[in-house]
């Protein structure tokens, strides 16, 4: 015989809800209270005893189910257009999903006892349950809405940089080679006498137009800026661009004139002369994945 204490079952719903509710608030953003995802959670929470008092009724069906995670969610946020609700609706979904692959994961990998009824998860065992059980789910449950928060976020920003990465194709002293460049809004860095814009390119990529030995020469120029330091195949292709820092100085940029830019967008090539390429004696990206910041005065054309 086993006692199921319904309040505590039901507690542990309500809270479980409520993390849920909040975790999707955050991740469409959406502009609702406190007091509508509590209740919400209330809501969504009564599904415990109506599960157990009633276990075979419609709501327990796949159909049952759907409208009532549809009801939680009307109760949870403001619907605007059915392209919202549908958004906000799939998002709960997605959150649920995640959270508790995430949860049922990290209990098979601790291997934590934890056991499965028919209409959801139940973790009681004598009285109030395993204690290890359920320690693990009320401390595991919120480093993984935690986790899966900031991987949400971080995959986001990933997405929002994959959008403004174009092919970039480079020529210097007739030398083409591929890279990805990111087009960064904020560059606004333009040669004073020319007007030229200047897109910055990164160590690991500019080290192919120059030896170990040049590059070593170039990189004694940017600090001593003495002309003898410079390779002899670029001193009339090294500019220096003015420029003031983030620190609010005035600062100089190592630059050089290549034959030509080569820009992809929307399987269009764009070319351009007229162009300076700052180099930066560094990595842009931690991950390599880009190697330019592009001037937006490219894609205005």
């Amino acid at each position: 015989m086993v006692t199921i204490f319904l309040d505590v079952i039901w507690l542990f719903n309500f809270l479980f809800d409520f993390i849920l509710l909040l975790i999707t608030r955050i991740f469409i953003k959406a502009n609702t209270s406190m007091k509508r995802i509590s209740f919400g959670a209330f809501i969504a929470s009564l599904i415990v005893p109506l599960t157990i008092l009633y276990p075979h009724s419609f709501i327990a069906t796949f159909l049952g189910k759907l409208i009532y995670s549809i009801i939680i969610v009307f109760s949870s946020f403001s619907v605007k257009s059915i392209t919202s609700f549908f958004h906000t609706l799939f998002s709960f979904y997605f959150i649920s999903f995640v959270i508790g692959g995430g949860l049922f994961g990290l209990h098979y990998l601790l291997h934590r006892p934890i056991l499965l009824h028919a209409n959801g998860m139940v973790t009681f065992q004598k009285a109030y349950g395993d204690p290890i059980s359920w320690l693990f789910i009320f401390v595991s449950f919120p480093l993984i809405g935690y986790f899966t928060k900031r991987r949400l976020d971080k995959y986001t920003v990933e997405k929002v940089k994959f959008e403004y990465l174009y092919p970039v194709w480079i020529t210097i002293n007739g030398k083409q080679k591929r890279t990805l460049g990111y087009l960064d809004s904020g560059n606004q860095l333009i040669d004073p006498i020319t007007k030229y814009p200047v897109i910055v390119c990164d160590e690991p990529f500019l080290k192919n137009w120059f030896t170990k030995e040049e590059w070593s020469y170039l990189a004694s120029f940017a600090q001593t800026f003495q002309a003898e330091t410079l390779p002899n195949n670029f001193k009339y292709q090294i500019h220096l661009i003015p420029y003031r820092g983030v620190t609010g100085t005035n600062e100089l940029l190592l630059a050089i004139k290549p034959n030509e830019i080569i820009v992809e967008k929307a399987e269009q090539h764009m070319n351009y002369k007229n162009v300076f390429v700052g180099i930066q004696f560094s990595q842009l990206s931690q991950d390599g994945r880009f190697h330019c910041l592009l001037h937006p005065k490219l894609f205005q054309h």
